[in-house]
């Protein structure tokens, strides 16, 4: 069976007839060749189809929106393709026009027109790279996540504390005289959460600056967003004109709708300073057998809300914002079947790089690379009908996603059921490598993923983390046949960050899988976690089975607490806490201040078994617990005590003996302890990408 090849070229013309010497110009003259060609051949495609894009940029000014017209079959499917992966890009980009000198080094040219539709921009590319909008205090490059930031002063009763933060003395030196154009990117609560919000205005004689903030509605907005504003948050203002002092720095005028720009370096070239203009590239609704093949996306918008709002169910603590800005994908798929996402590069899009809406059946996402994404790398989110079944996210490398807002994922899936996220490198990332969503109704598999330095800005977060959010009579009914499988995955310096004093330092229970919120049934086996606050979490949540796993120097093994049971209104749900297990696992750590056990909230059916564990550690094996509902605060307890109440007594204390775990080589010999345990040996081999399905290569400017 022939395929059927359509061409385009950025010098192409829509006059031609598609073929290689007369190609397209552009995307939608190739798909209606291709609907001419199902025309043709009354309704059906006879081959397979190939839309092949020459090396070049392809400008977007709205998406290419591929249906049922423009699908494929198992036999012909229709794919969307560079002629060189790797050549190709789509951008939403527009290119400014007009500059002309400001003041020094600074330039000035007028906004293109459509940018002021998606309110202050929060995005410049020159070179096609994103350049730091101006802000106080200035971004430090010596001490990224740290150094930069301002902490407000403690909770002062005269303060909308929702509202108003108070600046110490000296933490804004000058005035401004437009301060209403600026925004602050701050967190909230505790550190939970990560926003950009207006700046409404600034009393510089009491030291407040007033936030934008929508008033409190826990029923349209997460919950972490409507929190009080305290020492444990920190924050920055940016888009002022008189901060715009370092080459690299831009800021926008609403009034004078101008953009003010210091160029990084010498030799100013006008036609390469871009901005986005277009929320969406490519969209795929109720298409079937259509691939995207080896084609980079770039440069579209951002906004506030990292979900689309007709998504509701699913999402725990990131549910969507009513009344917001959607911020976007560069890619999205809603009500396909067997569609693919292959080869492709999404280099600092604004908002999420591929979001698959609703009933999304067998798509695949692999060996993609995403970077500097303005907020989550893939998402996979629907409800309780329709959602994505069967998907794949596989070998596909993502980092420093949440450029714009942090409060994201590499991979995020809402309701979803069968999908398995594999083989991927997630790393730099500053929330969750991979969050499971809100799901009490299925059940995804998270295997054989490379994930390093991660949770680097969030605080209360995990490397791998679930909710199944409060039980009411539809999770109590699902519980009994939802539970992930979470199994086969290195995680790597799980960080955090908190407010201690003033000063932003590391979060000690930061967690590498973190089971939250009535999280239940889950599989979690031969997994390896180096240097992790806590190595796990269980979250009032019942029969998860911990079994198989290695913990290299991390703060705590594991946690295990009934916490979300003291929310109010919640007491009865002390009673799902029951029938965990926690066995076979190796636990060695040289750490002072390593925990091997914290405890909270105990009954006698918390851990149904925690035994034939390997505890390895450099000085006494300490146990934290706050027993049943009679709590005397934490009690520092010794293994003896431990075992007196039924748990690791036939556990060992001796070296597991590690070939190399310094370079993360965990082979055992024959006279290990853990063997005689019944510890089945982990490899870390096949981990992580696959050699032969490595990502794209960074796509063409």
């Amino acid at each position: 069976m022939d395929t059927s090849v359509f061409w385009l070229s950025p010098q192409g013309h829509d006059g031609g007839d598609g073929s290689a010497a007369h190609p397209f110009a552009t995307l939608e003259r190739a798909r209606g060749a291709v609907r001419q060609l199902r025309e043709d051949h009354d309704g059906v495609l006879p081959a397979p189809v190939r839309v092949c894009l020459r090396a070049g940029v392809y400008p977007r000014r709205e998406p290419l929106v591929l249906g049922p017209l423009d699908s494929g079959t198992p036999t012909a499917p229709v794919t969307w393709c560079a002629e060189t992966p790797g050549t190709v890009t789509l951008s939403g980009g527009a290119t400014l026009t007009g500059w002309q000198p400001a003041s020094g080094s600074i330039l000035r040219a007028p906004a293109p027109e459509r940018v002021a539709w998606w309110g202050p921009p929060r995005q410049l590319f020159y070179r096609g790279q994103r350049q730091r909008r101006s802000r106080w205090p200035k971004y430090d490059p010596a001490n990224p996540l740290a150094g930069g930031w301002i902490v407000p002063e403690g909770p002062d009763p005269d303060l909308d504390v929702y509202q108003t933060l108070r600046y110490p003395p000296g933490a804004l030196p000058r005035q401004w005289q437009q301060p209403c154009q600026a925004e602050v990117n701050l967190y909230g609560g505790y550190g939970w959460c990560n926003a950009v919000v207006p700046l409404l205005g600034i009393d510089y004689e009491r030291r407040t600056v007033r936030l934008g903030r929508r008033p409190i509605d826990e029923d349209q907005q997460p919950w972490f967003f409507s929190m009080r504003m305290t020492t444990h948050n920190r924050f920055y203002i940016e888009n002022v004109r008189e901060e715009l002092t370092q080459p690299g720095e831009w800021c926008y005028d609403g009034v004078e709708q101008a953009v003010y720009f210091w160029p990084p370096e010498s030799g100013f070239e006008a036609d390469a300073v871009t901005m986005p203009e277009v929320d969406c590239l490519v969209r795929l609704q109720q298409a079937e057998w259509v691939h995207l093949l080896g084609l980079g996306f770039a440069c579209t918008t951002t906004g506030d809300d990292y979900h689309r709002q007709a998504v509701q169910q699913g999402l725990g603590a990131m549910n969507s914002q009513q009344g917001t800005r959607y911020c976007g994908e560069a890619v999205h798929l809603r009500d396909t079947r067997h569609c693919a996402v292959e080869q492709c590069v999404f280099d600092q899009v604004g908002g999420n790089a591929i979001y698959l809406e609703r009933h999304n059946l067998r798509a695949a996402v692999r060996r993609n690379r995403i970077t500097g994404s303005g907020f989550n790398g893939v998402v996979l989110a629907g409800d309780r009908v329709f959602h994505p079944l069967f998907c794949q996210v596989t070998d596909n490398e993502i980092t420093q996603v949440g450029r714009i807002i942090n409060y994201v994922a590499g991979v995020f899936l809402g309701l979803s059921d069968g999908c398995v996220v594999a083989h991927n490198s997630l790393h730099d990332l500053p929330h969750h490598a991979v969050n499971l969503g809100s799901n009490g109704m299925g059940r995804n598999y998270i295997e054989a993923n490379d994930i390093r330095r991660v949770c680097m800005e969030i605080h209360d977060t995990g490397a791998i983390n679930c909710w199944m959010d409060v039980p009411g009579p539809w999770v109590e009914n699902q519980t009994e046949r939802s539970g992930h499988v979470i199994r086969g995955n290195l995680i790597v310096d799980v960080a955090g960050c908190i407010i201690d004093n003033g000063r932003v330092v590391a979060d000690p229970s930061t967690r590498g899988i973190y089971l939250d919120d009535y999280t239940s049934n889950c599989l979690v086996w031969g997994n390896v976690i180096v240097r992790a606050g806590w190595a796990f979490q269980i979250h009032g949540g019942k029969h998860n089975l911990i079994e198989n796993n290695i913990l290299l120097d991390c703060r705590t093994a594991m946690a295990a607490g009934g916490w979300v049971s003291h929310r109010p209104g919640l007491a009865h749900t002390k009673v799902m806490f029951r029938g965990n297990r926690f066995c076979r696992n190796i636990i060695s750590t040289s750490r002072a201040d390593g925990v091997t056990y914290v405890v909270h909230d105990w009954t006698e059916a918390t851990l149904e078994r925690c035994d034939d564990n390997v505890l390895h550690h450099a000085g006494p094996i300490p146990v934290r617990i706050e027993w049943g509902d009679h709590p005397e605060g934490w009690t520092q307890s010794d293994l003896d005590q431990w075992r007196s109440a039924g748990f690791d007594r036939h556990s060992s204390t001796a070296d597991p003996l590690f070939a190399d775990p310094a370079n993360l080589d965990f082979s055992l010999p024959p006279e290990s302890p853990a063997l005689a345990l019944g510890f089945v040996p982990i490899t870390l081999a096949g981990i992580g990408v696959r050699p032969a399905a490595r990502p794209a290569e960074a796509a063409g400017t």
